[in-house]
């Protein structure tokens, strides 16, 4: 009791305070931790480079979309050119993950070196090439490959043939059909595929040699002549591709190995073979 004769007030109870405050303590550590836990790490993504042979230019882009579209976070990077030139860049060190050759020997080289992914099974076919002959002054078929002795085909593409797959087996025609010292002097020689077709497609050319993939899938085709070349004058154009072993530079070299794995196998699977397919090929029956 104070001087005044009135009775002090009671002290609120100090038990209910300090339940109080460890209620809201907890409430808001709990909160910190469910916030923390809703914050979510990015994946980082796995980007692979492949090289390529140049007769792919028009068809690989359209199987690198299908297959990245299936993969988050995934990339391919293309280079193009011969595949005697890609396999020369690989061995000089060049940063590939995968080789897709425009034929079965320098696939097998590579593999034969030691610089293939065993585990992946060395050099594999994944597809074989058509070859046909195309021109804008016309072509005329009946009688085989002779039509090009005419004086309208002053200049014939064919791409570099100890580099290019294809070129070798445009010479090959041509010398089972008796035509290759006839022509020799008009021959317009491309470092690679792309550039026979350039000349072809340009005009550069008179008439060229050239894959059938290109022509079915270039507009700038549309009015010109062409016409498959017999495929009893020339091997079969299989071609190999192979996973490269990691030699564990760059970045997440084993997340790239097993995404160049999982590339290659969708290359060879029925969505990659139906888009190579369509692209006027012949399939490879081996896929899986």
């Amino acid at each position: 009791m104070n001087p005044s004769g009135k009775a002090r007030p009671a002290r609120p109870a100090r038990p209910a305070r300090i339940v109080l405050f460890a209620a809201v303590s907890f409430a808001a550590v709990s909160f910190a931790a469910v916030s923390f836990a809703a914050v979510p790490v990015p994946a980082q993504e796995t980007k692979i480079r492949v090289a390529a042979a140049a007769n792919l230019t028009g068809v690989l882009p359209k199987i690198v979309d299908a297959f990245v579209r299936a993969r988050p976070r995934t990339g391919v990077e293309t280079s193009f050119g011969s595949s005697g030139a890609l396999a020369a860049q690989i061995r000089s060190g060049a940063p590939f993950d995968a080789f897709l050759s425009a034929d079965v020997e320098q696939a097998a080289r590579l593999a034969s070196e030691g610089y293939a992914d065993i585990a992946s099974g060395g050099a594999v076919v994944y597809a074989t090439g058509v070859l046909c002959v195309a021109s804008r002054h016309g072509v005329d078929p009946s009688g085989g490959l002779g039509f090009l002795l005419g004086p309208a085909y002053r200049s014939i593409a064919i791409a570099e043939p100890k580099l290019a797959p294809y070129g070798a087996a445009a010479m090959d025609a041509l010398e089972k059909a008796g035509l290759a010292p006839w022509l020799s002097g008009r021959f317009a020689y491309g470092s690679n595929l792309s550039q026979a077709v350039q000349f072809v497609r340009t005009g550069a050319a008179d008439a060229g040699f050239i894959n059938l993939s290109a022509v079915l899938g270039d507009p700038a085709f549309s009015g010109i002549s062409w016409a498959k070349v017999d495929p009893s004058l020339y091997a079969p154009i299989e071609q190999a591709g192979l996973v490269l072993k990691s030699d564990g530079r760059g970045a997440n070299p084993e997340a790239r190995l097993e995404t160049a794995r999982s590339f290659m196998a969708f290359l060879r699977g029925p969505e990659g073979q139906a888009v190579l397919g369509a692209a006027g090929y012949a399939l490879n029956p081996g896929g899986t």
